[in-house]
């Protein structure tokens, strides 16, 4: 999400809030796909997938492999076997859309809930983070020989998402947005 930090006039933002990252509407409004409900055809959720990778290899011109990650729930969903007959042994959703040009891996990440799916290029052309200042630990004075000893410890660390000069991004954060 990112701080709400501001610095001469610049807004800190994290994945979920920047203007950097292509926002994907998972609601009736856009791709209309609910990734965590178990009624949603394997078929629509691939047809949903693939239209996530467009959003950065067509719609934004990005050429390197995508690293998805989503919600826990939408893992749970994902375990489903893509075949629809009885007793299939075949591939799983999650392996199917894994195999889709375009796709590196998907990852769970605990940190997203529900209905959000955040993609992008590990690659510093596109996201990259920004050190302002080293971790540095100053301990703390202490008045007595047998004081604890306590430390201050911080840093300044950031997260650079890159576009380039028409806007273009490597990232998207999906979610339903109405």
């Amino acid at each position: 999400n990112g701080n709400v930090i501001s610095y001469n006039g610049t807004d800190a933002t994290g994945i979920r809030t920047s203007t950097k990252v292509a926002a994907v509407d998972l609601d009736s409004d856009g791709l209309d796909i609910d990734f965590t409900d178990a009624t949603e055809t394997p078929a629509d959720i691939r047809a949903a997938w693939v239209q996530l990778v467009k959003t950065l290899r067509v719609d934004n011109n990005v050429g390197g492999d995508i690293t998805f990650y989503i919600s826990a729930e939408i893992e749970t969903n994902f375990q489903r076997f893509y075949g629809t007959d009885a007793g299939d042994t075949g591939k799983t959703i999650m392996q199917v859309l894994k195999e889709l040009a375009g796709v590196a891996d998907i990852k769970v990440d605990r940190t997203l809930s529900g209905n959000e799916v955040v993609g992008g290029v590990l690659n510093a052309q596109y996201i990259r983070p920004l050190v302002g200042m080293a971790v540095s630990t100053v301990p703390l004075f202490r008045a007595n020989p047998m004081d604890a000893y306590n430390y201050m410890t911080w840093a300044n660390v950031g997260l650079e998402i890159r576009t380039d000069y028409t806007g273009k991004t490597g990232w998207l954060y999906a979610r339903e947005i109405g």
